[in-house]
């Protein structure tokens, strides 16, 4: 009895295909230029020690813009740690797992009073003589993954249409200024407050 097979005259054809020549293998001459973008060119970003200060900031924000911290702050007598103009709006700042901190004679860890949609990401804010964060009523601020603590004027103030989330606020205020202070149709969601003199 006789098969017939075809398997042997499929593999061949399948073989020629798949042998065929594709392509020199050698590398063009010279030093192979990048073929990627930057994250700057992805998403344009700000270092915070590069901005210029003023009489009563540190860095100072006069733009619209993604910032972030290269490393940790300390605070310095009668000035802002970072300070936003008035008017600038729509300014995100992620503190990058770093730290703001604070010192007697220093004023507010991150001040914008007029800033319109402010965001602030993702550190710690520490030992301020005035408030942590102070974002004023302009509206709406995204406050998220912050640990603010021993900022005597208040842990964090923002206007009304906020969002504070997974945020923790430790002995902050006095008895007339409360750890967190948002105005109406706010969101605080997953924070904790604990050890804080005006609640």
């Amino acid at each position: 009895m006789k098969f017939l097979s075809l398997l042997p005259s499929a593999a061949l054809a399948f073989a020629s295909t798949w042998l065929c020549a594709q392509g020199p293998l050698t590398p063009p001459p010279g030093v192979p230029a990048p073929t990627m973008k930057s994250l700057d060119q992805i998403e344009a970003r700000t270092p915070i020690q590069s901005l210029p200060a003023d009489s009563t900031n540190q860095y100072l924000i006069s733009q619209s813009g993604s910032y972030y911290l290269t490393g940790n702050i300390t605070g310095a007598n009668g000035k802002n740690c970072i300070g936003i103009v008035n008017g600038t709006g729509n300014v995100t700042i992620n503190l990058n797992g770093f730290t703001l901190s604070g010192l007697n004679g220093a004023l507010t860890g991150i001040n914008g009073p007029q800033a319109s949609n402010l965001a602030v990401s993702n550190g710690t804010i520490f030992n301020f003589p005035g408030r942590g964060i102070n974002a004023g009523v302009n509206g709406p601020t995204r406050l998220e993954r912050l640990v603010v603590s021993h900022c005597a004027g208040g842990g964090a103030f923002a206007g009304p249409f906020a969002t504070v989330r997974d945020c923790t606020f430790l002995v902050c205020g006095s008895a007339t200024a409360p750890a967190l202070l948002v105005l109406n149709e706010s969101l605080v969601d997953h924070c904790l407050a604990q050890g804080n003199p005006g609640g």
